[in-house]
């Protein structure tokens, strides 16, 4: 009786082993018909891994860029993998286009309207002036406040630049701050939680 029940168990056995060879056999990566379109945020997330201010990069790691989001609120600095050093035309690039999909699962968000982008930039005696397109008309109100905060943070994270000027589609526009609508904006124009200082 003793042998019988053995038998059950081991027959029980390779069937749970057979059973689970055929569910990890079917878990292959599924071939496709023709090519599929990958989304720019995809290569993105694929060549741009991030990791929050409050990691240290490896010494062999290569160039960071420090660009600022949003989480709960707060502006926070997130550090991207970059193939060449740090700039401001580079940072401002990586936040206009947005937190990358592991970033948004670490909570990071943007307060800049989806689509805009940088039009130029150029400095001088310290201050950035930063084009925008049209598409940062979107924004008002504390959002708008948000979405400065952002980019003039990221734009000081640079070398060399102390205050930002920003236009769109070239007009000369005053950015939002916590000093009210402000020409030229530096870090003192913003107090936390929108200033990370």
């Amino acid at each position: 009786m003793s042998r019988g029940r053995l038998g059950a168990r081991a027959r029980a056995g390779i069937l749970v082993a057979v059973a689970i060879a055929a569910l990890v056999a079917g878990c292959g990566i599924p071939r496709d018909s023709k090519p599929q379109v990958i989304s720019d945020q995809a290569v993105r997330d694929l060549v741009s891994p991030s990791t929050a201010s409050t990691t240290t990069a490896a010494p062999n790691a290569g160039p960071r860029q420090s660009v600022y989001f949003l989480r709960d609120g707060r502006l926070e600095e997130v550090l991207i993998r970059v193939d060449k050093g740090p700039s401001p035309d580079q940072g401002l690039a990586l936040l206009l286009a947005g937190p990358n999909n592991a970033q948004a699962a670490s909570g990071f968000t943007s307060a800049v309207p989806p689509g805009t982008e940088l039009l130029g930039t150029k400095l001088k005696g310290g201050v950035l002036s930063v084009d925008l397109s049209s598409e940062m008309n979107g924004v008002g109100g504390r959002a708008a406040k948000s979405a400065y905060a952002q980019m003039v943070f990221t734009a000081l994270s640079a070398q060399n630049v102390n205050r930002v000027r920003f236009s769109i589609a070239g007009k000369t526009v005053d950015a939002s701050t916590d000093d009210g609508a402000i020409t030229e904006v530096g870090p003192t124009n913003y107090k936390p939680p929108l200033n990370p200082r």
